[in-house]
């Protein structure tokens, strides 16, 4: 079995991964995620703390590749990671649904990646 676990120490080497605050099938960041290294506190939780940081899990899925850190919150530094935790949301959200099923009209299926609407009859789960 081949998988990896490594550590991201600033926000330099966020940002060495992610550019731009731009989330992909191959690499996405979940936030708030605890654990051993952290804590469930949020970017806007954090952003109220004079020294307040975020506890991140940057995921490379076909890699199987784990990355995690705590990474301060500032002024200059919230809008890019809250720009970051919308697109690996919606990154995410996109993983496994039916690519071949549009439910621009409700009752076809559960997502529509065309109009990107949720059909308003279905039950999916979130």
């Amino acid at each position: 079995m081949h998988y990896s676990i490594d550590r991201i120490q600033s926000l330099a080497d966020l940002k060495d991964v992610f550019p731009e605050p731009i989330a992909d099938e191959m690499n996405f960041c979940l936030f708030s995620t605890s654990g051993v290294h952290g804590t469930y506190t949020t970017i806007e939780e954090a952003e109220a703390e004079p020294d307040g940081e975020v506890t991140i899990l940057v995921v490379h899925p076909r890699t199987v590749t784990l990355r995690y850190g705590n990474i301060p919150v500032d002024a200059e530094s919230a809008p890019y990671l809250k720009a970051l935790r919308a697109s690996s949301w919606d990154v995410m959200r996109r993983i496994g649904a039916d690519r071949d099923v549009c439910t621009c009209e409700p009752q076809n299926a559960y997502l529509c990646l065309r109009c990107e609407r949720i059909a308003e009859n279905q039950d999916i789960g979130f």
